[in-house]
């Protein structure tokens, strides 16, 4: 049988050897959602807060089939400015987080292509909400 004080330094160095996840800042959680002056009938919202996340899909047609799958939720970790979302079926995605003049945006990566190819932004972006 091993002394106590060995199994606490052990376990004291394995803990020292795990991979930890860099905090998210406290910065970017909040609400995420499209701008209010786009008028969209159909959308989504996300929420970040200390890692997790909730996804929740929007539309005005009440008999829309992906109403059933809200809200969705899960982990995610920042990495610079990509965004890895892991929902809670083990399913993966991606956003890229950027700092507007008036706050963080939130954008699909294809639209932030096209945003630096065009300088246009799209109605699809999410901004962060003020508290």
């Amino acid at each position: 049988m091993k002394p106590a004080w060995l199994n606490f330094l052990l376990l004291t160095l394995l803990f020292l050897g795990c991979n930890k996840q860099p905090a998210v800042p406290k910065a970017i959680e909040g609400l995420y959602r499209l701008d209010p002056k786009s008028g969209a009938y159909t959308g989504y919202t996300f929420r970040l807060s200390d890692g997790v996340f909730a996804y929740e899909w929007f539309t005005d047609a009440l008999d829309s089939p992906r109403l059933k799958e809200n809200p969705q939720c899960g982990h995610f970790t920042l990495t610079g400015s990509d965004i890895k979302l892991t929902f809670s079926d083990g399913n993966t995605s991606h956003l890229v987080l950027t700092k507007g003049s008036s706050g963080y945006m939130l954008w699909w990566p294809e639209e932030y292509k096209e945003y630096l190819r065009t300088k246009k932004i799209p109605l699809s972006v999410l901004y962060q909400q003020k508290h």
